[in-house]
């Protein structure tokens, strides 16, 4: 018989089982085995010929030349995101905020993207940088930039650059968070500073920015977790050409399965987790500390 003291531990015990069961089972054996199978030549299915080649596939990712090319276009995604996506849906955000005309059509608009499959946006942005029926050229040619037509897609000098401008203004989910997290500030805040004669950028700048500095590291984290998924939209769009120039991790990952390297593979796997977790933490830690200053 169980002692009554012991009860809250047992039914403790048996609430948590089944999150505990779920790690286990989605987490931790996938990694555990996702560390393992990267010390062997394994080619993906059977066992039978795999042989331990203990750091061998790391040494060999770190003398790929599109190794580095695909981690130099991660970066480059991953500061775009900092820099340019999570700002721009923050300023959205803000406009939207105070409501203008049509500010409700807007909201619908950006938000858009968001349900639409990321195929079917990839196909219609193959389609707007098409280079001898899309719409980006004859845009150009009617601004009298005509100089500045090319194939977006095909250049190793603009591949890249076009994938990451047809992501930027998918901002819709974020816009949403801001928007969320904006209406809890205090109206009376804002009524105040307008007392004392501040405009809507003076507000904004120290009210509206420092109270949104929380959500602001969580969407951070969100958009740079993103950059370390995004597979369908710069796959669909280049495959990762021309060569390697608008290949990121996971398409060069991928690619190395279809080459039955799959122990190469996951050695990738374990660097983009490995890295993933540094930046996640590095965000967590700044945040944290602007958020102590």
């Amino acid at each position: 018989m169980i002692n009554n003291a012991l009860y809250p531990r047992v039914w403790s015990f048996v609430f948590i089982f089944p999150a505990v069961l779920l790690v286990l089972v989605f987490f931790l054996f996938p990694v555990l085995f996702l560390i393992g199978t990267s010390l062997t030549n394994w080619t993906g299915g059977t066992f039978a010929t795999t042989d331990f080649v203990g750091v061998k596939n790391y040494v060999s990712l770190g003398g790929n030349e599109d190794f580095w090319a695909s981690t130099s276009n991660t970066v480059i995604w991953m500061l775009s995101a900092v820099i340019i996506h999570v700002p721009l849906a923050f300023l959205v955000a803000l406009i939207l905020f105070r409501k203008p005309r049509g500010w409700k059509l807007m909201r619908i608009a950006y938000f858009f993207p968001q349900i639409v499959a990321p195929m079917a946006m990839a196909f219609l942005w193959i389609f707007i940088f098409n280079p001898n029926f899309g719409v980006v050229n004859p845009v150009l040619e009617g601004l009298g930039l005509g100089g500045l037509r090319s194939n977006w897609l095909g250049s190793p000098n603009t591949a890249l650059g076009s994938i990451i401008f047809s992501w930027i203004f998918n901002i819709g989910f974020f816009m949403v968070i801001f928007l969320s997290q904006l209406g809890t500030i205090p109206n009376e805040l804002y009524e105040a500073a307008e007392m004392d004669g501040a405009n809507i950028v003076q507000k904004d700048w120290h009210i509206s920015l420092p109270m949104m500095r929380g959500t602001i590291g969580v969407t951070i984290l969100l958009a740079l977790t993103n950059a370390f998924k995004a597979f369908e939209l710069p796959y669909i769009m280049t495959g990762g050409g021309p060569g390697a120039s608008s290949q990121i991790l996971p398409i060069f990952m991928y690619k190395q399965m279809l080459e039955n390297k799959a122990g190469r593979a996951n050695a990738l796997g374990l660097i983009i987790l490995v890295l993933g977790t540094a930046v996640v933490l590095g965000v967590m830690k700044f945040t944290r500390l602007r958020k102590e200053a």
